[in-house]
């Protein structure tokens, strides 16, 4: 079986924003307004754009979407998009 290994941590600056409720449920958004990035093969910051939207319906199940961009130490632009539901 695969080992996990921690390839990175990072630190997001976020704006809140509560959007109010919508036909899935209550929505807040957390705009990414920068942040840092660290890890033994990789280092660089978020760029200001993409953040996470959160969906909470009334029955406690949640959606979250996410998408971050890391501009890393070398020049690279990594764009990471994740989704992540639960009850």
């Amino acid at each position: 079986m695969p080992e996990l290994m921690l390839e990175l941590t990072y630190h997001a600056d976020l704006y809140l924003r509560e959007i109010g409720p919508g036909p899935l449920g209550h929505r807040v958004h957390a705009a990414a307004t920068g942040g840092t990035v660290e890890g033994d093969r990789i280092k660089g910051e978020l760029a200001p754009v993409g953040g996470d939207l959160l969906i909470m319906s009334p029955d406690g199940f949640g959606q979250i979407d996410v998408i971050l961009q890391i501009l890393t130490n070398d020049g690279a632009v990594i764009t990471s998009p994740t989704r992540v539901s639960s009850s």
